[in-house]
């Protein structure tokens, strides 16, 4: 589904409303189905009110105009079928952070950069470790700063609900951690902005807060913000390396036929001290535009780990060499790391070439003690390029394997759950048919363990003026069946926006908006919470999100 089908569909919809076969609730639920993502992995929805178009690249909902800004190519409709919900659930918040590759944060024990300055609480359950900015630096009045930290537990972090930003003892922010967590995750790194409001020296905490409002850990700095005009210049709180590893994809020189896809992956090291996460990206610096996508967000790596980095484009039409660099790139702008070359021959030859046959012998079994799924496959080509893994329940494929390879394990099941995977083996002149595995069930989860509804909060937009309207958009999903979602808002001062929302729910999947305008004072966030019961009287866990009420410019 384009834009324009969703517009139309946005029209009739209006209409079933206005004639009073929809109410407010049903109007609201199918708006939210309209959720679109384009080719170059954007996501687009309508706002239930007013119609208007806003856009989520990684960082937040705002206006966007699709006429504009809609690459070329096809959208790929996310509409909230049975079989994508659950991706969505997991992708969509500000999050869109766990990159569709479906890279996973490896485990840390201890964390190379801790900042001596960044005090950790005494015998914390969690570890806060500030990478940035260091104890004592200097930062601008009026520009954004972020707070760039890790967390880090044994034998994991599901303890933690989220995190919380503090100034001179007074919050001024949070991020969820949970929702963003696989299983067993031992270490996550954030980043918090904030922006200081007047000159002077500030003490800035992060603290990792349980369900039950309990602070697990936290790490404390200072801060001296200054005007413009003094020297603002903070000292490195960490160092920006990379290394690389190898071509995981597209060897330098292969031949493509025109106009095909070409999937570029680099795989990199993170050999410095400062973790890769929020506005890290990877960026062309020179060479050829083939009319990939720049820049690239990186997917979130600890100090010492792998990462995969990609790039897609379509081979260009003329036959010829194509030569393009490309660079990582820190939420400062400073780039860092070895030039990523990428070289790719266009013939109108390579067409006659073949795809490879498909893989034989696919089996499924679980191993490490329950906790996750391996396949193996007998490799029948001599000329494929990798391998992608495909499970049903997830949208994008679930791994990428070199070629040759003949296994793949995946750590993102849960217990009690049932999966099928397929694998395909790909070249430049295609794919192969899938291999299909059968069905595998994970153990049971131990008692006491029944899966919770899953909830995902997002505001529209994320910050607004006095009397500008905003919308809290929920989404929501579980096996047993869902009965109602709430929201609510926290302290707001506003006896509407504090006693709440609730909506019905029926069947396994539930998404509706509540559209509010704030009249009261600028300056100041507001903070909202959603929780989703389903038919076996399970909650789900505290969904949140916030809203900045701007002065009028």
């Amino acid at each position: 589904m384009e834009f324009q089908e969703a517009e139309r569909r946005y029209r009739e919809l209006q209409v079933q409303r206005d004639q009073g076969l929809l109410d407010a609730a049903q109007f609201h639920l199918q708006v939210a189905e309209l959720l679109l993502r384009d080719p170059h992995g954007t996501f687009w929805m309508l706002d239930g009110e007013s119609g208007a178009w806003y856009s989520n690249r990684g960082s937040g909902w705002q206006p966007a105009d699709p006429r504009v800004e809609w690459p070329a190519g096809k959208a790929e409709s996310t509409s909230l079928s049975a079989r994508r919900l659950r991706p969505l659930l997991f992708i969509l918040p500000v999050v869109i952070l766990l990159a569709a590759g479906g890279l996973a944060l490896l485990q840390l024990p201890a964390w190379p950069w801790d900042s001596p300055a960044a005090t950790a609480t005494p015998e914390a359950l969690v570890k806060v470790a500030i990478a940035s900015p260091g104890d004592g630096d200097e930062v601008p009045l009026g520009q954004e700063v972020g707070i760039e930290l890790t967390l880090s537990a044994q034998p994991g972090l599901e303890v933690v609900d989220r995190v919380e930003l503090r100034v001179d003892g007074r919050p001024v922010g949070e991020q969820p951690v949970r929702v963003r967590l696989q299983p067993g995750q031992a270490s996550l790194p954030l980043s918090l902005p904030w922006q200081p409001a007047a000159v002077g020296d500030y003490r800035i905490a992060v603290a990792a807060v349980s369900g039950s409002q309990e602070t697990l850990g936290s790490a404390e700095i200072g801060l001296r913000v200054a005007e413009l005009s003094a020297p603002a210049v903070p000292k490195p709180a960490c160092l920006l390396q990379a290394s690389f590893l190898s071509d995981v994809t597209v060897p330098p020189g292969q031949i493509f036929p025109p106009h095909a896809r070409v999937d570029k992956v680099w795989q990199v090291r993170n050999s410095g001290t400062c973790a890769w996460g929020v506005g890290y990206e990877l960026a062309l610096v020179s060479g050829d535009d083939l009319g990939a996508a720049s820049p690239v967000r990186v997917p979130p790596t600890s100090a010492g780990q792998p990462s995969d980095l990609g790039v897609s484009f379509w081979a260009p039409r003329e036959a010829g060499v194509y030569r393009a660099v490309w660079r990582l790139r820190s939420p400062q702008g400073e780039f860092f790391g070895p030039p990523l070359d990428l070289q790719i021959q266009v013939r109108a030859e390579a067409e006659r070439s073949v795809p490879p046959a498909s893989p034989a012998q696919l089996e499924a079994r679980v191993v490490e003690e329950g906790k996750a799924i391996q396949l193996s496959w007998l490799d029948r080509s001599d000329n494929e390029d990798a391998f992608r893994v495909h499970r049903q329940d997830v949208e994008a494929s679930v791994g990428l394997v070199p070629a040759s390879a003949q296994a793949f394990v995946d750590r993102s099941v849960a217990c009690g759950g049932t999966f099928q995977y397929s694998v395909v083996a790909f070249n430049a002149a295609g794919a192969s048919p899938p291999a299909e595995a059968p069905e595998i069930t994970m153990p049971a989860c131990a008692a006491g363990s029944a899966a919770l509804p899953t909830l995902i909060l997002t505001v529209v937009p994320s910050q607004v003026v006095t009397g500008e309207p905003f919308a809290l958009v929920f989404q929501a999903e579980d096996e047993a069946g869902l009965v109602r979602v709430t929201i609510r808002g926290q302290n707001t001062g506003n006896a509407e926006f504090d006693e709440g929302q609730t909506f019905a729910c029926e069947g396994h999947r539930c998404a509706a908006s509540w559209s509010l305008t704030w009249d009261g004072e600028a300056g100041r966030t507001l903070f909202f919470v959603a929780e989703a019961w389903d038919v076996a009287g399970m909650r789900s866990e505290p969904a949140r999100a916030q809203v900045v009420i701007r002065p009028s410019p």
